[in-house]
């Protein structure tokens, strides 16, 4: 039986898949393993989310894998064993086997290439995810984000589309 370790990191991937069916390759997680990494890529046509683990062994691999049923509390790898044409894990995981990977989109494309005049900034992920629970980003069509260009420890207002009199203010994280 053909058997594969994946990165818990990988299955947090499921939250980020589209949940159409009419849409069988946004469906899955991309996962490729190549070259003592695992990397694994999710789509839902409006956020690109890939992630790379080191993993030990060399074993090569591309499978593009559906969610069915992950459980909450993932171990660091869990093992899954194919059956018929899904991968079942001993805890009762379960992922679809999309058999057609080169259906995914080329996601590559979708990726920004760095240029010189990226500004990068360290946030708090918490912080970023309270002050969007607090403007109830749900009802609204979104925010967007004020940035001094010249100073990367400046604080980033937060503004809604609807209204520039609501705002949060986000300070970044020191970086060395």
């Amino acid at each position: 039986m053909e058997k594969i370790k994946l990165h818990k990191d990988i299955l947090n991937l499921r939250h980020c898949v589209i949940k159409d069916p009419t849409n069988v390759a946004l469906e899955g997680i991309k996962i490729i393993q190549k070259d003592g990494e695992q990397t694994g890529i999710a789509t839902d046509g409006q956020k690109l989310i890939k992630v790379t683990v080191p993993v030990d062994n060399d074993e090569e691999f591309e499978l593009l894998l559906k969610p069915i049923k992950v459980s909450k509390k993932l171990n660091d790898y869990t093992t899954f064993t194919l059956i018929g044409d899904s991968y079942l894990s001993e805890n009762g995981d379960k992922l679809e086997n999309i058999k057609n990977y080169n259906i995914y989109p080329e996601y590559e494309r979708a990726i920004p290439r760095e240029e010189k005049h990226t500004l990068h900034i360290k946030l708090n992920p918490t912080l970023l995810m309270d002050l969007a629970k607090g403007f109830d980003l749900y009802k609204h069509q979104g925010f967007f984000l004020e940035i001094n260009p010249d100073d990367v420890l400046a604080p980033i207002i937060v503004k809604l589309y609807e209204s520039s009199e609501d705002l949060g203010v986000l300070m970044p994280m020191y970086q060395d």
